[in-house]
């Protein structure tokens, strides 16, 4: 398209294509509300580990920003991939247990699994565009403000658990596809609702 030839872009995207243009030892701070910018810092982490968003938490009554939150993208990574480890143990568990003869329960161990923080973390940000933001509609039910994002991961930790657990100390198990719960409302419900946002 036309606007990309040209290098026009959203302001976030602006943002990045500079912070990437500069040595990896920089830091930079970005001041900014929009929550793309967390998953855009998160993209680059690589190419800038040294990255901070500075955010408005309240503003008074003329819009002027009050409190500031802090945001270490570097620590939001490593957070973010000890969650979806954890969920992924949990989920690992529940899958043993149910298919334990005797339905006791079995307790699942990190190293059970081989899972790997950098590349969760890479597919959490693809979660994330899939339920919708500034630059892509989301896919239909999977909007954020319906649990789509809730929804997504739980079946992604589902699927981690089904794949990884095994490869580790025990036998490799059998592969299954994931299933996502998105009926958190009747269809008819569910379709009436729906808008897509284009």
């Amino acid at each position: 398209n036309r606007n990309r030839e040209r290098g026009i872009f959203p302001g976030e995207h602006k943002i990045l294509a500079l912070v990437r243009a500069q040595p990896p030892s920089l830091r930079h701070l970005v001041v900014g509300d929009d929550a793309d910018l967390l998953l855009l810092g998160l993209a680059c982490r690589r190419r800038a580990p040294r990255f901070t968003i500075l955010r408005a938490m309240s503003r008074d009554e003329d819009g002027v920003p009050k409190h500031y939150s802090v945001i270490d993208v570097a620590g939001v990574a490593q957070e973010l991939g000890a969650l979806l480890e954890k969920k992924t143990i949990i989920s690992a568990s529940f899958e043993a247990g149910s298919k334990s003869p005797n339905g006791e329960r079995v307790k699942v161990e990190e190293s059970d699994l081989d899972l790997d923080y950098d590349r969760m973390v890479d597919d959490f940000i693809y979660l994330c565009s899939i339920v919708g933001n500034d630059f892509l509609p989301c896919l239909p039910a999977s909007a954020i403000f319906e649990g789509g994002l809730d929804a997504a991961v739980s079946a992604y930790t589902s699927y981690l658990a089904t794949h990884t657990f095994g490869s580790g100390a025990s036998e490799p198990k059998t592969p299954t596809e994931p299933k996502a719960d998105f009926k958190h409302q009747p269809d008819e419900e569910k379709n009436e609702k729906k808008s897509v946002y284009l």
